[in-house]
């Protein structure tokens, strides 16, 4: 019974956020930055509890070997890494 009434409530919550964008910005949390000027900002990967070691490969995996050449990434709410490479790189 548990079960079902959380299956029913996070069904729920979906279809609430799908249609009231309102209820999408309560619900999602906002990303996080954890890179700004190829700089780690520590205490946002903390608080986020990424490992740098986990970074680095997210960030290998999008074609980015060194941090210096990151001008920005970010943690998003579905816990996907997002980044921004400095305008040098290209991409």
């Amino acid at each position: 019974m548990v079960i079902a009434a959380l299956i029913a409530w996070a069904y729920l919550l979906n279809l609430l956020s799908y249609h009231v964008p309102c209820v999408e910005r309560l619900i999602t949390p906002p990303p996080a930055q954890v890179v700004r000027d190829g700089r780690l900002l520590r205490r946002n990967v903390r608080s986020e509890y990424l490992a740098e070691e986990e970074l680095m490969k997210h960030l290998r995996k999008e074609g980015i070997k060194n941090l210096r050449d990151v001008k920005a990434a970010y943690i998003e709410g579905e816990g996907n890494l997002t980044a921004i490479c400095r305008d040098n790189q290209g991409k």
